[in-house]
């Protein structure tokens, strides 16, 4: 229901020249005045946030065509190992941070955000289903429980920081044990921290917490 807003902001906010959609989890300390200025060119119908790598449409969707084969929030099996990429929490309490007038690191996600593209294109043949941790860790576990009918058992206990820290560009992602070297192998030339935290078994999954974005 919110995309249909953001995506189509002139037949609900009538009346107006310009509109910004602003996150749910951030706070605004900037001013407007000044954004437009120095970030939106009105001289155009649509501004969006810059691509980290490509600029060209065409060339993102080349890009998207060499995987040659698509990955859905589908295909989880019975007992595949799931896996998140990198280090989460990092996001939810750098925004706490800011929140109350502190200062993050330089290096921070939320100001230098590291994509891991060509990792993912590279396992994309050895994996059944991804997505990327936007609302949190088990928040995505009740989106792949729902679309594959399976439920989830951890290996280890997790922290609440952890798994319910969102925005954190961190890829979940689940696989068949025999394709684990491999991924590892994948995941070590590009420089990737694997989490390998649960496998699927029969059943469901239903986050402990309320679902808050971060």
């Amino acid at each position: 229901l919110g995309r249909t807003y953001k995506a189509n902001p002139h037949p609900h906010l009538r009346g107006y020249d310009r509109s910004i959609h602003i996150d749910a989890n951030a706070k605004l300390k900037y001013d407007l005045n000044k954004l437009e200025k120095e970030i939106i060119d009105t001289n155009v119908d649509l501004n969006l946030a810059k691509h980290p790598r490509r600029t060209c449409l065409y060339h993102e969707a080349r890009r998207c065509i060499k995987t040659k084969k698509a990955i859905y929030r589908t295909g989880t099996k019975k007992n595949d190992l799931l896996c998140y990429t990198g280090s989460l929490g990092e996001c939810k309490r750098d925004l706490e941070i800011l929140l109350n007038e502190g200062s993050i690191a330089s290096k921070s996600k939320f100001i230098k955000p590291k994509l891991k593209a060509e990792f993912f294109y590279e396992i994309v043949p050895f994996i059944h289903s991804a997505l990327d941790i936007s609302d949190g860790l088990v928040f995505e576990l009740e989106l792949l429980s729902k679309a594959n009918k399976l439920g989830f058992e951890f290996f280890n206990d997790l922290s609440e920081e952890i798994i319910t820290s969102g925005e954190e560009y961190e890829i979940l992602f689940s696989f068949k044990e025999k394709n684990r070297k491999i991924i590892e192998k994948i995941a070590k030339k590009h420089k990737v921290e694997l989490n390998i935290f649960a496998k699927a078994v029969k059943g469901s999954y239903k986050s402990p917490f309320a679902n808050h974005h971060f």
